[in-house]
C-alpha cells in the first residue's frame, strides 16, 4: 500500500485518479480545500464527488474547471448554501449532478419518519423534504404526487 503525505504528494496522487470523493470535515484549514489550484491538478477525465460540507469545495473554481473542460464532472451532495437556491447555476450545469445532502448516516426510525412525512407532503401537492426541486424539474413533483396517490 502506498502512503502519501503533504501538498506535493497530493499533486502526485491527483494526477492518477479518475474519481475523488471528498469526505473532509469543514474547518479553517479545509475551507475551499478544493480550490482552483488543487482542482487543476486533476486529470480532465476526473469527477469530484462531495459528500462532505459545501464550503470544502470552492464552487466558483469548480465551475471554472468544468466550463473550461478541465474536469469531466461533479456530484455534489453538499453545497455552500443549503438548500441550494433554485437560481443556482449548478442545477442546470450539464456536468453537475445534485443530490439533496443525503450521504450522512441515517437512523432507521428517523428515515421512517421522513418517509411518512414525505408521503403526506406529496399527497398535499407539496415538495418532499429534503428535496429542493428547481423550476426545471417542477413537473417531477406532479409525477411523484400521482404515483403516491395510487398507493
Amino acid at each position: 500500500m502506498d502512503v502519501y503525505s503533504g501538498e506535493a504528494a497530493l499533486k502526485q496522487v491527483f494526477q492518477d485518479v479518475s474519481i475523488v470523493v471528498n469526505c473532509l470535515p469543514l474547518t479553517r484549514q479545509t475551507h475551499h480545500f478544493f480550490n482552483e489550484a488543487r482542482l487543476s491538478m486533476l486529470p480532465v477525465d476526473a469527477v469530484l464527488v462531495n459528500i462532505s460540507r459545501g464550503d470544502v469545495v470552492d464552487e466558483q473554481a469548480l465551475l471554472k474547471q468544468l466550463d473550461t473542460e478541465q474536469m469531466k464532472g461533479a456530484v455534489l451532495d453538499a453545497h455552500s448554501v443549503e438548500p441550494l437556491p433554485s437560481t443556482s447555476v449548478l442545477w442546470e450545469h450539464p456536468k453537475v449532478w445534485i443530490t439533496p445532502h443525503i450521504s450522512g448516516a441515517t437512523k432507521a426510525e428517523s428515515a421512517a419518519h421522513v418517509v411518512v412525512e414525505n408521503i403526506k407532503r406529496i399527497r398535499k401537492g407539496e415538495v418532499a423534504f429534503p428535496l429542493h426541486v428547481p423550476p426545471c424539474q417542477q413537473g417531477m413533483s406532479q409525477v411523484i404526487h400521482n404515483q403516491v396517490a395510487k398507493v
